[in-house]
């Protein structure tokens, strides 16, 4: 009965500290969907004639 109450408090501790990270992680998903969707993301390389991401001052959308 003791193993089994020290290992429920042992998993119960663990699911509490889980919980900020995976809270960041679904956040950051969600974040990361609803960007995607509103958004067409295109890169732009040096090569193609575009300033190197160092030489700009400010990020213009």
């Amino acid at each position: 009965m003791k193993k089994i109450i020290t290992l429920s408090i042992l998993s119960f501790l663990l699911l509490v500290l889980s919980i900020t990270p995976m809270f960041k992680m679904i956040r950051e998903y969600w974040m990361e969907t609803k960007i995607t969707s509103r958004y067409e993301i295109h890169h732009a390389y040096q090569r193609d004639g575009f300033e190197n991401i160092i030489d700009v001052q400010e990020l213009d959308l």
